[in-house]
């Protein structure tokens, strides 16, 4: 993702743009007030659901994105895996790449819209796994 400035955020009070390979954080109250951050060319979107259609929409086996975290001013990057169909919903893996997968994963089943109606995952090893199931309104 390269290119013009992109607004991708707007959370407790802060704006958050991208501009090529930065991130810029900038507290609304606050003009001067702006942190920066250099991250891959990655695209960002915000959220696993986010994500998950965008690996849905590609027809890709998986796609490697980037998740912010606001509080500790830094990116890393996560990797969405299309597993297949199962029970007639798309079951999607989302992981981090390499070694950590081996210890933190969740799983995400959706449908062909990639409208989420299953998760199933945990806060990482020695945690209790949750299970939530999802309904369209």
């Amino acid at each position: 993702m390269t290119g013009a400035n992109r607004k991708i955020s707007v959370n407790a009070g802060r704006d958050i743009f991208r501009t090529g390979n930065k991130i810029i954080i900038k507290q609304s109250l606050s003009e001067n007030n702006e942190i920066i951050i250099s991250c891959s060319d990655l695209p960002w979107y915000g959220n696993f659901p986010l994500a998950i259609k965008a690996l849905i929409n590609s027809g890709q086996k998986k796609i490697r994105f980037l998740v912010l975290d606001e509080e500790k001013f830094s990116t890393t990057e996560m990797e969405v895996i299309n597993l297949g169909i199962e029970n007639g919903l798309i079951k999607i893996k989302v992981t981090i790449p390499g070694f950590a997968s081996l210890f933190w994963s969740v799983l995400f089943y959706a449908d062909s819209n990639g409208s989420i109606i299953k998760y199933i995952g945990n806060n990482g090893p020695g945690t209790p796994k949750v299970c939530q199931f999802y309904s369209k309104l």
